[in-house]
């Protein structure tokens, strides 16, 4: 904990300014106010769900988000000039195409249903379940990682994070260690165990199983897949957009992720998506000075686990 609140001391140090922070801190809070205002996410563009238009949809939602508050992190800092480079366009433009179509990707349905057959619902659900997790890695982290080899192929090779660069654990573990306590409560809450475990949505039981594997199984497939699929938003927000943009950009590259981040929230609830803000510029400023982006992976995977496990003891239990 003590090395997390040290890198955060040092970046505010460097880069915080008043107008510079309370001008993202009013692009955020007006673009928050209508997103949920208006539904914009879950009431317009999800009204597209298996269209190829809702892509393009979500592309102008980070598109906006991700370059306004480019636009006025460099305003401030006196940085226009980055954007006559075209590795910093290649990065960015490329990072939220892939994205986009990895959060707008219409083809799940069909994919499920042709792994799972038509004439099996509950084998269909879990497929379903498991191929919305993994075809984010396919979409849109392993091009990603591909564009990480061109560019540093002749550089230092941080590969946008995935290195064994400056690597201590202990902090991170310490957090879920002061997080754990905190689920174990919100696990006696009634809405908690309503929305968690996330996989009772896709869950094959002993009533409920085509096949003649033992239904764990099908859990610990899903609980991977789903683990995995925070890889695959860590490597995007702080591997791509901080450590492989910073390379261009420097410091500048936290702030326009966070919004960014920020916008990836739309579609949950309010809270969540405001306290995504103060996560992922926690989470960005660490991987800015480690060069890795091994800590949020080590965070976000783990408290999503302790909350599917609490979820499923209090099922257990009751």
């Amino acid at each position: 904990m003590k090395k997390i609140w040290k890198l955060l001391r040092q970046f505010v140090a460097e880069d915080f300014t008043w107008k510079l922070y309370l001008s993202i801190a009013i692009f955020l809070a007006i673009s928050i106010v209508i997103n949920y205002a208006i539904n914009l996410e879950n009431g317009i563009i999800d009204k597209h769900a298996g269209k190829p238009i809702r892509v393009f949809y979500y592309f102008l939602l980070y598109g906006f988000g991700y370059f306004f508050a480019t636009v006025i992190v460099f305003g401030f800092n006196k940085q226009l000039s980055h954007f006559r480079s075209k590795r910093y366009w290649t990065i960015t433009l490329l990072a939220l195409l892939f994205l986009s179509m990895s959060n707008g990707f219409p083809y799940t349905t069909p994919i499920a249903k042709a792994i799972s057959g038509d004439n099996n619902y509950t084998m269909f659900l879990w497929t379903f379940g498991l191929t919305n997790n993994l075809v984010n890695f396919f979409i849109q982290t392993l091009p990603l990682l591909v564009l990480a080899w061109y560019f540093e192929k002749n550089r230092q090779r941080e590969n946008f994070g995935v290195n064994r660069n400056n690597i201590d654990l202990r902090p991170y573990f310490q957090v879920l260690m002061i997080v754990l306590p905190l689920v174990i409560i919100a696990s006696f809450e009634s809405g908690f165990r309503n929305y968690y475990p996330l996989y009772h949505r896709y869950e094959i039981t002993a009533l409920k199983n085509p096949t003649d594997l033992p239904e764990w199984l099908f859990a610990i497939g899903y609980e991977i897949a789903y683990g995995m699929d925070f890889f695959n938003v860590e490597f995007m927000f702080r591997g791509v957009l901080i450590i492989g943009v910073s390379q261009v950009i420097g410091k500048e590259a936290v702030l326009p992720m966070v919004v960014t981040y920020c916008f990836l929230h739309f579609g949950k609830p309010v809270g969540e998506c405001v306290s995504s803000i103060f996560g992922g510029y926690i989470l960005g400023v660490v991987a800015f000075y480690t060069r890795n982006i091994w800590g949020g992976v080590i965070v976000h995977i783990g408290l999503a686990w302790m909350m599917e496990l609490a979820a499923f003891i209090q099922r257990m239990l009751n």
